[in-house]
């Protein structure tokens, strides 16, 4: 597998970046490791350090949708990824159980980073 950098003056060994793969553990489009937080968007996965992010946190959206006899609006749940000098990068997760699995996990396993949305977000 071929690993993509979030940030490109930030770049890992591949040896390194397949131990820590194949030792994450996956979530949807997500994977967590120790040292690294792994992400798949179209043919490509993502990593990037947990102290080279800036921000980690999960967001709620409702989106409304036209059901065959109803309405109504659906939840989706991202996780939200910013790091200095790159784009802000929002993953799909699949539902709700999957996003507070995914949180309850990071903070298993990083207790000392918040993990909550930075004050100026929008």
């Amino acid at each position: 597998m071929k690993f993509t950098p979030l940030r490109s003056d930030k770049i890992a060994e591949e040896k390194d970046l397949t131990a820590a793969y194949e030792k994450g553990h996956e979530i949807g489009k997500v994977c967590i490791s120790p040292a690294f937080l792994f992400f798949k968007k179209g043919f490509k996965t993502y990593y990037i350090a947990y102290d080279d992010a800036t921000a980690i946190y999960r967001r709620q959206l409702s989106v409304e949708a036209n059901l065959c006899c109803e309405q109504g609006d659906i939840i989706q749940e991202y996780l939200l990824i910013r790091a200095e000098g790159t784009k802000e990068q929002q993953i799909q997760l699949p539902d709700t159980k999957a996003a507070r699995i995914l949180m309850d996990e990071l903070k298993a396993l990083r207790p000392d980073y918040n993990f909550n949305a930075p004050k100026d977000n929008k």
